[in-house]
């Protein structure tokens, strides 16, 4: 296994495995949420790039009624 250090060999459509670590957080000036914490990376095949701009929050979830929701 040899360690990547060109940033261009990373890009939206590349094949990939990750090791990740969710974890939650609950501030008391009210900021709660998860994040992911990357731990490791195995770049696999190319493939053709699927875009290069990041999808905003409007464009990747349909709205929902809060009142209505399981949560």
């Amino acid at each position: 296994m040899t360690r990547c250090t060109d940033e261009t060999q990373a890009y939206a459509g590349r094949w990939a495995r990750l090791v990740v670590n969710p974890w939650c957080y609950d501030h008391p000036a009210g900021g709660k949420g998860v994040s992911w914490e990357l731990q490791l990376v195995q770049l696999l095949k190319n493939d053709e790039p699927i875009g290069f701009a990041r999808a905003s929050a409007e464009e990747a979830f349909e709205a929902i009624d809060i009142e209505e929701s399981v949560f």
